[in-house]
Formats: structure tokens, sequence, C-alpha cells
């Protein structure tokens, strides 16, 4: 629990509000005022399964692997380590016909801590980055490609 939201919760107390009671007070935006925290409104990611955008994705490398262009990709098999205790998990690891290896990341939108992630991945090592995202339709996909470093 963050430090802001816990003394907000201890204020709360200190005035008696009942629990369940929704606490409003300049800068803070609604926090319960009861001991058990909301749940976020997002899910996260199960690790090792795919989503419904990474599974499209991934029968979208099936249809490059039967074309010639792939002849390999990995789901989050591989993890990077970024800095001390900061590791990044990509969503595929690509291997292309031609022997290159890509990082692919499927990505529907970006929480802040994804996009320096991706950064600094692309500043250290030296694996071009795909940024995959879905485009309007079933068969439409947008890729943005983020350079490697130099080897």
């Amino acid at each position: 629990m963050r430090r802001e939201e816990k003394a907000c919760r201890q204020r709360a107390a200190e005035k008696h509000v009942p629990p369940g009671t929704i606490v409003r007070e300049p800068g803070w935006v609604k926090i319960r005022a009861d001991a058990e925290a909301r749940k976020p409104n997002f899910q996260r990611h199960t690790p090792g399964k795919m989503n419904k955008w990474e599974s499209l994705y991934a029968e979208r490398l099936r249809i490059r692997i039967a074309a010639g262009e792939v002849l390999l990709f990995w789901f989050e098999a591989a993890k990077f380590r970024l800095a001390e205790g900061c590791w990044y998990c990509p969503d595929f690891l690509v291997l292309l016909a031609s022997g290159e290896w890509e990082v692919h990341e499927v990505k529907g939108f970006w929480r802040d801590d994804a996009k320096v992630k991706v950064k600094v991945m692309a500043e250290t090592f030296p694996f071009p980055l795909i940024i995959v995202s879905k485009g309007k339709g079933l068969e439409h996909w947008q890729y943005e490609k983020i350079k490697a470093r130099k080897s």
C-alpha cells in the first residue's frame, strides 16, 4: 500500500469515517476508508499464458513461418537483465529466415515502466525491437521498429 494512501486511511479512521465511505481530500482521488484495498481495473498478465492479442499475433507468426519469412518463434522464452533487480521479458523472440534475431513486443496500451524498459532494452542489447499493436480488423497489424545498438 502506498504511503499516501495509508496516511489518508489513517486520517479517515481518526475522523471516525465508517468503512466503505469514499474520502475526498484536496489533491486526492477517491479512496476507500475501509481496510480492504480495491482491486485494480486491469488484469495483470499471467506469465507463460498468452492474452488475446498475443494469441492473434502468434497466429500471424505461424503464417510467416509457412511463407518462409520466419524459421521459429518462442513466447516469453528469454529474460533480459536491464539493471540490478530490473528484468525485461519480451513477448516473442523471433528467428528470421535470414538468421537474424528480433524481439517482438505486442502492446495494447503502454504503462510508463514498459516504455522505459523497451528504451533501455534497445540501448543495451543488439536485437532489433519490434513493437506490434493491433490495427482495425483482424488482419491489420501496426509495426514500429526500434533500432538496436550497434554491437
